[in-house]
C-alpha cells in the first residue's frame, strides 16, 4: 500500500468544517527524531488506592518499517519515571503500558500494524470498569484489534511532566514515520462508537468541533519554526507547547491521512 493509504474501512466525508485543514505531519527518520512537551502537568498525581481516573489518547501514526520496539508516546513525571506509553514492536503488535504494577497493560496481536499505512491508534483507560481484563485498551482505526488482550490492576504515579512523541524518555527506540495530531482526553473515555466515526470521517478531524473536545492537541499546521526548532502551541489554550527535537525544517511534510 502506498503513501497515504488507510487500513479498513474508506473515508465516508470529508475532514472537519470551519476552515479546518489536515494539510502536514511529522515526520521521523527512527534515528535521533522526536518531539517532546516539557512541564506538561496534564495527568495527576494518582493514587492506587482511591482509583478513579479516565482518559483517552488518540494520534495518526505511519511507520516506514515495523522493525524492534518503537515508541508512539511516553508520558512521564518530571524527572523521567513513567505515566505510560504505547509503542509497535517488530511483530507488528501494539503495546501500552501504565506505571503501578507490572500486570498494568494492554496489547494487539501480532501483525496487527504494516509499514507505509495510516493508523488511528487510541489507547483508553477507565478505572470505573469492574474487570480489570477492560480497564485498558487499544483500539486501531476505532476498532478492537485481532488478538487484543488486557489486565490492570493499579495504576500509582506522580503528576506527569514530560511528553515524548516518537521516543520513550532516555530518547532511544527512536520511531520512523509519520505522526499526526496528537490528542488527550482527561476525565474521559471515548466510547468504540465514537472512535469509529472518528476514523470513518477520511482524515484526521477538527477536535474543536469535537462532541467532547479534548484536553490537549497538537497540530503541525499552526508550529511555529524559530531556525533551529518547530513549536506547537496546544490548541485547548492550555499554554502546554510541544517542540521538535534534531529535526528539520523539511521535517513538516505534506503526507497526510486520507
Amino acid at each position: 500500500m502506498g503513501i497515504g493509504t488507510r487500513m479498513g474501512i474508506m473515508a465516508l466525508a470529508g475532514a472537519g468544517g470551519n476552515g479546518f485543514a489536515d494539510t502536514t505531519s511529522w515526520e521521523l527518520d527512527g534515528t535521533d527524531d522526536y518531539l517532546i512537551g516539557t512541564s506538561y502537568n496534564t495527568f495527576p498525581a494518582h493514587d492506587a488506592s482511591s482509583d478513579d481516573e479516565s482518559w483517552t489518547i488518540n494520534s495518526w501514526v505511519k511507520f516506514d518499517a515495523i522493525s524492534g520496539n518503537q515508541y508512539i508516546w511516553y508520558i512521564s513525571e518530571s524527572g523521567g519515571t513513567l505515566v505510560t506509553y504505547l509503542f509497535v514492536n517488530g511483530d507488528g503488535r501494539l503495546q501500552a503500558f501504565v506505571t503501578g504494577n507490572g500486570s498494568n497493560w494492554t496489547r494487539s496481536g501480532n501483525s496487527v500494524i504494516a509499514a507505509d499505512t495510516w493508523y488511528m491508534l487510541t489507547v483508553k483507560y477507565d478505572s470505573t470498569i469492574s474487570s480489570r481484563y477492560s480497564r485498558l485498551r487499544i483500539r486501531v482505526n476505532g476498532a478492537t484489534p485481532t488478538g487484543h488482550s488486557s489486565n490492570f490492576l493499579a495504576a500509582n504515579s506522580g503528576a506527569s511532566g514530560n511528553i515524548h512523541l516518537g521516543s520513550n524518555y532516555a530518547e532511544s527506540n527512536i520511531m520512523g514515520g509519520h505522526i499526526n495530531e496528537p490528542a488527550i482526553w482527561m476525565n474521559y473515555v471515548a466510547s468504540d462508537s465514537e472512535l469509529l466515526d472518528l476514523y470513518n470521517s477520511g482524515a484526521a478531524t477538527n477536535l474543536n468541533s469535537h462532541s467532547t473536545v479534548p484536553t490537549n492537541w497538537f497540530r503541525s499546521e499552526n508550529a511555529v519554526w524559530d531556525g533551529t526548532d518547530y513549536t506547537m502551541t496546544d490548541e485547548m489554550g492550555t499554554g502546554l507547547t510541544v517542540k521538535t527535537d534534531n529535526m528539520s525544517q523539511a521535517s513538516r511534510t505534506t503526507d497526510v491521512p486520507s
